[in-house]
């Protein structure tokens, strides 16, 4: 007695096919979502780490400058008449100034392209510029700007700002610190 079989084909049947579709449409929209947040986080963490440089180059510039000019040793809170370029900063009242970027007020100094702690300018950093304010503070209380001479405190401010892509400065990190005298 024979007996016979019959093999039974089985493949996918429509409504199969269509939720493996459906899956793996869901599946590969979640990874582009998910390569786009990367990219734009990326791009995030990258301006950060590149003002916080920034920062640092002019924390150093700072911290290695005199209180007073060292030419005449006196305190005039701005520039002498002799330092209007960015080489010419000697100490550290030189940074309330004008003239180094057209328009910035006269309690900033703004450098675009932004400069080392040499006050080499970073050509590489185009769409990044520092701002750094300087004033000078009561030594009892930190947050109160003084106009009385002598000073025996100053506060530097450095922001570091980034170009957007609607062509507006964008403030990316700031940083606050004071030296005394």
């Amino acid at each position: 007695m024979h007996r016979q079989f019959r093999q039974v084909r089985r493949g996918f049947t429509l409504i199969e096919a269509a939720v493996t579709t459906v899956i793996l449409g869901v599946g590969f929209v979640a990874m582009l979502e998910l390569f786009g947040a990367t990219t734009k986080n990326l791009r995030v963490a990258d301006a950060i780490t590149s003002s916080t440089m920034l920062a640092d180059h002019v924390m150093e510039m700072t911290q290695t400058m005199p209180f007073n000019d060292p030419q005449s040793g006196a305190l005039t809170f701005g520039p002498e008449a002799d330092e209007t370029t960015t080489a010419a900063i000697d100490d550290l009242d030189d940074f309330r100034r004008t003239g180094v970027t057209t328009g910035a007020p006269a309690t900033q100094t703004i450098f675009d392209p932004p400069v080392d702690a040499s006050r080499q300018s970073l050509s590489g950093f185009i769409g990044y510029r520092q701002v750094v304010v300087v004033e000078p503070v009561n030594p009892a209380n930190l947050n109160t700007v003084v106009a009385v001479a002598p000073y025996r405190v100053l506060r530097i401010t450095l922001m570091l700002q980034k170009k957007s892509d609607l062509n507006q400065w964008q403030t990316l990190h700031t940083v606050a610190y004071c030296r005394f005298e």
